[in-house]
């Protein structure tokens, strides 16, 4: 079964160092790239064949700028914008507009990052 490949673009390092933790303990999903910028979250989906990325967004409702340019060039990414100040997760398909979830549950997040299409890349 193939990991799914998460990028974390994450600013703040708490945040980003407890679910990076959490994340490698996951046995579906594997950390592929940690980023600081929408640039290299742009490059480095492509050369790390990101299947899911996680990013924080400046509040409910808003989706970052950066997504747009994702999903024209992966449309079948998943991303997920952690919206700090709500305490709110918000998963983004370029199919699926959005769907909140209350809290930052990983046991809620992890179905969706594990239903990312680990075929969409050619691997060998």
């Amino acid at each position: 079964m193939e990991k799914i490949r998460v990028i974390l673009a994450l600013g703040s390092s708490l945040v980003r160092d407890a679910l990076h933790e959490e994340l490698q303990r996951c046995d579906r999903v594997r950390v592929v790239a940690v980023v600081s910028s929408p640039i290299e979250l742009l490059r480095r989906t492509e050369t790390d064949e990101a299947d899911a990325v996680i990013l924080e967004s400046a509040g409910e409702g808003e989706m970052p700028g950066v997504l747009t340019h994702l999903f024209a060039e992966f449309p079948r990414l998943t991303a997920v914008t952690i919206v700090g100040p709500e305490n709110r997760a918000v998963v983004y398909r370029q199919e699926i507009r959005q769907r909140a979830y209350d809290g930052l549950s990983l046991d809620e997040l992890l179905p969706e990052l594990t239903s990312a299409d680990t075929k969409y890349w050619m691997r060998e």
